[in-house]
């Protein structure tokens, strides 16, 4: 198979497909424009520009396949209009509105096939949330900077702008310059001009915001996400079935989504980077190839690439304040989607939700942002002491959020994150789940009474409703998700191999692996806190709780009678 890709850009896609081509045996030749010689049996042409259309009218052939690609650029131009699509064996757009627009268009379907990227040539590392704001591209109106500066000035004298592109419009660039200068955030804008090494510039920064109104598929974003930043995307139509839970509408909602409360999970946004634009994207194409080379019907696709639309809402939250075992309880679900419900499912970054639409999606929060109390609840608790001593840990080990010289007792009594802090967490949400339909589950309860308080679980969620609930496969993620069990896995590197994910199992490694104390998963066990307070710092936290009124006094969970089966 000889392949002629044509392009006048070397884009980061263009060296993913003949890296992918060359490793199937195939020839592959990489012009600026159309050739006929040597004869290729199907030519890849990457942009519908003048000498595209040109050569595509000529209706020069010689047994060679077309297949033509078709980005935002040209989809707002008459070259689609001006192209005798008779003379083309197959079409690829790169998000779902281009592609229906397409059809409207031309009444032929499309192949969709968003854009490729290579996830191992971005360097990835877990982050956490921060001050720093990425936005990456030409700078002109259509990238709307107006809006990433409104949200800029709402958010705390901390925070910056980093804009990294070229400057294509001068009325844009002195719009930043004058709203900066007339609202004090001169110090917290910075212009880069283009950036040749857009992996190392984006090493410190905490979001990528993308606030054009519109893109066909923005590999900024994508690479972005393939070094664990968390991506921001205004809904510019065809961004929701791109980018799906990192989508915002409003200002607000794109402030909600940096709030320290809100989730933040590199190894999901590195997930979605692989599975949704990596190499399958290649193998997609690659596909492509085979079927049109074969002269195979055309009819719209998708291929093999993920489509699945992510619920508005999900049909279950899980409340819980940090290191109470949402870990486990997560890992339990995971499995049991695929266990007990023999069902693949989508991972984000606080939503699991299986493909198929009938079996529940479940949303894993901390905080009140986005959760509904009509909404269906688990609300997960655990000891108090047990949860300031993991939290400690995390914090000074993990999230390297406070001093390495912070004592325990002075942590216990800090105002963010101490004892205080936990109690007035629970009383707040104590308040807001009074008219919810609510499951209250400990995570001493999961540590005594494993089989029957997952099992109350599935059938509160609804999983138990749809399918009879097999005990024997129960069991098994039971065991599967225990905790010495999921540390033993971590450490062989089989949770890769069970939740197929590497980024996945990266979540549960330890930052230090000469340090057990900076390990997702420390100990696991119930009054462990007996290791690290003194009676001191015991008698302090017992006297808070004591102390408490009202909702949130007691933290004792009622337990719930368990449905028949």
């Amino acid at each position: 198979m000889r392949v002629q890709i044509v392009t006048p850009f070397l884009m980061q896609w263009v060296t993913g497909f003949k890296k992918h081509f060359e490793h199937l045996g195939w020839d592959v030749d990489v012009h600026n424009k159309p050739r006929l010689a040597p004869k290729p049996d199907v030519q890849l042409l990457m942009w519908l520009n003048d000498d595209t259309v040109s050569y595509v009218n000529s209706g020069y052939s010689n047994g060679t396949k077309k297949i033509v690609f078709i980005r935002r650029y040209e989809y707002f131009t008459d070259a689609i209009e001006q192209t005798n699509w008779k003379n083309v064996d197959a079409v690829v757009m790169v998000n779902d509105y281009l592609a229906q627009g397409f059809e409207q268009r031309t009444g032929i379907k499309p192949y969709l096939i968003p854009n490729g990227v290579d996830p191992e040539m971005w360097r990835y590392k877990p982050r956490v949330h921060g001050k720093q704001i990425a936005l990456v591209g030409f700078v002109n109106e259509r990238k709307n900077i107006p809006m990433a500066l409104q949200i800029l000035s709402k958010l705390p004298q901390e925070y910056e702008l980093h804009i990294a592109g070229g400057f294509q419009d001068g009325a844009t660039v002195g719009y930043i310059s004058n709203f900066a200068a007339e609202n004090n955030l001169t110090h917290r804008v910075f212009m880069y001009g283009q950036v040749n090494d857009i992996d190392l510039w984006l090493e410190d920064k905490n979001y990528l915001l993308c606030t054009a109104i519109s893109e066909g598929c923005p590999n900024n974003v994508i690479e972005a996400m393939a070094k664990g930043i968390k991506p921001i995307v205004h809904n510019w139509p065809g961004s929701r079935h791109l980018f799906r839970g990192y989508v915002f509408d409003t200002i607000d909602e794109a402030l909600g989504m940096m709030h320290p409360e809100s989730a933040y999970a590199s190894w999901a946004y590195r997930n979605m980077a692989e599975v949704l634009f990596g190499g399958n994207i290649y193998n997609n194409v690659a596909q492509l190839i085979l079927e049109t080379a074969d002269e195979k019907q055309k009819t719209f696709h998708d291929l093999d690439w993920n489509v699945t639309i992510r619920p508005s809402k999900p049909d279950v939250f899980i409340v819980s304040y940090p290191k109470c075992g949402r870990t486990w309880l997560r890992l339990f679900y995971q499995m049991a989607i695929s266990r007990v419900m023999n069902e693949d499912f989508v991972i984000e970054a606080n939503r699991i939700y299986p493909r198929k639409s009938e079996h529940p999606s479940i949303e894993f929060t901390h905080s009140h942002i986005n959760w509904d109390h009509n909404i269906k609840t688990v609300f997960l608790t655990r000891d108090i002491k047990d949860v300031l001593v993991s939290s400690y840990f995390h914090c000074q080990r993990r999230a390297k959020s406070i001093p390495m010289d912070m004592s325990i007792s002075e942590f216990i009594r800090s105002p963010k994150g101490g004892a205080e802090f936990i109690i007035e967490w629970h009383k707040l949400w104590e308040k807001r789940l009074h008219d919810t339909d609510c499951m209250r589950l400990s995570y001493e309860r999961f540590h005594n009474d494993p089989n029957n308080t997952f099992m109350d679980f599935l059938i509160f969620t609804g999983m138990g409703n749809l399918n009879p609930i097999n005990q024997r496969e129960v069991d098994i993620c039971i065991k599967a998700a225990q905790f010495d069990e999921v540390k033993k896995n971590v450490r062989s590197g089989r949770l890769k191999m069970l939740l197929n994910s590497e980024t996945e199992l990266n979540r549960y490694r330890r930052f230090d692996e000469s340090d057990p104390e900076s390990a997702k998963l420390r100990k696991g066990k119930i009054g462990g806190y007996e290791d690290y307070l003194s009676e001191e710092d015991i008698e302090y936290i017992n006297n808070k709780i004591m102390g408490a009124s009202g909702p949130g006094s007691s933290y004792h969970v009622a337990e719930r009678p368990r449905p028949s089966v």
